[in-house]
């Protein structure tokens, strides 16, 4: 999975959106149709703040909820609280991970898990550590099924129940495709909200 491609293009995807609808502390954001006349459902997102401190996105998209915020009246605040978060990896997926649970928010990624076993071998051979685990962990790098997670955790349980348990279950795992597009939208707000207040402080002067 590549991070940054994903990023991209869930950024590109809310280019032309603007809010349709709009009520307390809940917004619908589409894009309009070319001639004017209504609203495209394609991407559509809705967000929704939640009595508590969670932040609901969802609609044409998989939904995510960020938990939590302080349980504010302030609606935007909290939008921008999330929105402008710039940590994607840590911050903005660790309350994605809070609000929605880690099984959604968490995927397994082939390319990820074999970057990151090759790391491990890597480490370890420059500090001179060369055991059972470097010797599977090579074994699965050449012959192994990547693919499935399940049989790479086995290999790995086999030869090293230590390994696996201090943290070796992580590899592979980053954050699914629909935290990036749910911040998407967010940060899409973000800047509408923004354009809103910039314009209305220029009528005020």
């Amino acid at each position: 999975m590549d991070n940054q491609l994903i990023k991209r293009q869930a950024r590109e995807a809310f280019v032309g959106h603007q809010v349709s609808r709009q009520r307390d502390g809940r917004w619908l954001l589409q894009r309009p149709y070319a001639d004017g006349r209504g609203w495209d459902w394609t991407m559509a997102a809705e967000v929704i703040s939640l009595v508590g401190g969670g932040l609901y996105v969802g609609g044409d998209i998989d939904f995510v909820i960020f938990s939590w915020f302080s349980d504010s009246r302030d609606h935007e605040a909290k939008v921008r609280w999330m929105g402008r978060g710039t940590d994607l990896e840590y911050y903005v997926r660790q309350k994605a991970i809070i609000g929605t649970g880690r099984e959604l928010i968490e995927v397994y990624d082939e390319d990820a898990a074999r970057r990151a076993l090759q790391a491990v071998l890597d480490d370890r051979l420059e500090d001179g550590e060369a055991s059972e685990l470097t010797d599977q962990i090579s074994e699965l790098l050449l012959h192994g099924d990547l693919a499935d997670r399940d049989y790479m955790l086995r290999q790995l349980q086999e030869t090293s129940s230590d390994f696996v348990a201090d943290g070796g279950y992580r590899i592979g795992m980053v954050m699914a495709a629909r935290v990036y597009y749910a911040h998407a939208a967010l940060a899409r707000l973000c800047d509408l909200l923004d354009a809103r207040d910039a314009e209305e402080a220029s009528h005020a002067c």
